[in-house]
């Protein structure tokens, strides 16, 4: 779906604060509430939003440990994607592409040695045979993308050739 200057503004907005109500989106895009709303109503027909949700301080509901794990699964794999996608653990679960591993996901607990238990006993269940856990020290940034309307610029601007440079 091919998205006009408006819709990336009230995107942005959005991303920023979704309980923003229609009133204030209109007004800062400039356009009346009802074309607000119809452009909202087309971006989630078309599955650009996809739903309406909030973002989590893990730490402060005692769920301090984060980690990143690559998961290599050589055989049962539709039963790795359903305990994997199912876990109480699993923020997120990504098949990709790659010979030495095959999923990632995002495991958050509430401590060290839970999570490495988990790991443990779905990596002996599954006959998974390789794994990497990567444990996240400090997020310097998550879930930015079309928060800043910087993204304009490169969206509505030509796309520049090698060595040149922007007028700006």
């Amino acid at each position: 779906m091919r998205l006009d200057e408006k819709d990336i503004k009230i995107l942005s907005l959005l991303r920023k604060n979704s309980r923003l109500s229609l009133t204030k989106i209109a007004r800062k895009v400039d356009l009346p509430i009802s074309t607000v709303y119809d452009r909202i109503r087309r971006l989630q027909r078309n599955g650009v939003i996809k739903k309406y949700t909030c973002l989590l301080d893990y730490r402060a509901i005692d769920y301090p440990i984060v980690a990143r794990v690559l998961l290599k699964a050589n055989s049962n794999k539709e039963r790795v994607e359903n305990l994997l996608a199912n876990s109480i653990y699993t923020n997120t679960f990504e098949k990709i592409n790659g010979d030495e591993f095959n999923y990632f996901s995002t495991f958050i607990a509430p401590s060290m040695e839970e999570l490495q238990e988990f790991i443990e006993r779905i990596t002996e269940k599954l006959g998974i045979p390789n794994y990497k856990v990567f444990y996240v020290i400090r997020e310097i940034s998550e879930e930015k993308f079309l928060e800043d309307l910087e993204f304009l610029k490169f969206k509505l601007e030509p796309a520049l050739k090698v060595g040149e440079q922007s007028s700006n």
